[in-house]
């Protein structure tokens, strides 16, 4: 287990302990759900995972009823540097960075430029007259047959659109390998446009595969809206709540904040990986801007987020 992704997981599970009202006997429960115990639990609880070296360190902020009720960080953002995990700490956030690209690709939807079972190739050209891999010949050549239907956008948010997710895969594989298609120097037009070389795995909307799709969604929004993932994720999603420390570059005068990247091999066996390869996507302007991870955030900035997604306000 990561050092960042424990203290992103953590935030958001908790976020959700709002207060919700019960009726037990006519009556509507107003208990406050995180009180002095459920408080006491949590803090014993990561301090001991901290403490038996399962976790470098853990952040957790929780609202109830639209209020802070309890912050608390244990452990450190860097241990080897001996600095504390605190509330400003830079977590490379992975795959909650899904959650905000399909909220910028949303409000597009809202503005009208596409309906969710438009074709992609409608907008993505390279995705027209798509193949489905079914084997390899005796011969070794691949089999492909047409795909029965167009990849539609609603596919892209769900994960039915059948792209090839893994070079490991069985006669796949060494093309997914070979098409290096999330290499830190390629845009997502790039990108986009190798992946629709590839056969898909299945036909759309018959499967589910967790995959690049939201990385496609993110090229797709490029496309609608002329501007570059991350300057329309900062004018549509990011500035208007006010997340200022959320992005894929990590300046030199905010890197000291980046939290360290720690390996779990076993039961109490923590090994920090080396800064130079865990934060080098984020301490360098890459052109690569993924949809489906990348982007570093404080655990205030994600509680913005969260929030606007459970009031449906900005």
């Amino acid at each position: 287990m990561i050092n960042q992704l424990s203290l992103c997981l953590l935030s958001i599970l908790l976020v959700w302990s709002c207060k919700v009202s019960s009726k037990t006997q006519g009556q509507v429960s107003t208990d406050q759900i995180i009180n002095a115990e459920a408080k006491m639990r949590i803090d014993t609880l990561f301090k001991n995972l901290v403490n038996s070296n399962n976790v470098g360190g853990i952040s957790t902020l929780i609202f109830e009823d639209g209020k802070e009720v309890f912050y608390e960080a244990v452990g450190h953002q860097n241990r080897e540097k001996d600095l504390a995990m605190a509330r400003n700490t830079l977590v490379q956030i992975w795959s909650m960075t899904k959650p905000l690209v399909g909220t910028a690709l949303m409000t597009l939807y809202e503005d009208g430029l596409f309906q969710l079972d438009d074709p992609l190739e409608k907008y993505l050209p390279e995705y027209a007259n798509m193949k489905v891999f079914k084997g390899v010949d005796n011969k070794g050549n691949f089999i492909l047959e047409d795909a029965k239907r167009s990849i539609t956008i609603r596919d892209i948010t769900r994960h039915t659109a059948g792209f090839v997710n893994n070079s490991q895969m069985e006669g796949l594989g060494p093309l997914v390998a070979k098409a290096d298609l999330m290499n830190k120097n390629s845009s997502l037009t790039e990108m986009s446009a190798k992946l629709g070389k590839l056969p898909l795995m299945f036909h759309p909307g018959e499967q589910w595969s967790y995959g690049r799709s939201v990385s496609v969604q993110a090229a797709l929004v490029e496309k609608l809206s002329g501007k570059s993932i991350f300057d329309y994720l900062k004018s549509e999603v990011l500035d208007p709540l006010g997340m200022q420390q959320t992005r894929y570059y990590v300046p030199p005068a905010d890197q000291n904040r980046l939290s360290a990247v720690y390996f779990r091999s076993g039961e109490g066996q923590l090994e920090q990986q080396p800064d130079s390869s865990a934060l080098d996507y984020n301490t360098h302007p890459y052109t690569m801007t993924p949809g489906g991870y990348g982007l570093t955030a404080t655990i205030d900035d994600y509680m913005i987020f969260a929030r606007m997604l459970q009031t449906k306000e900005v």
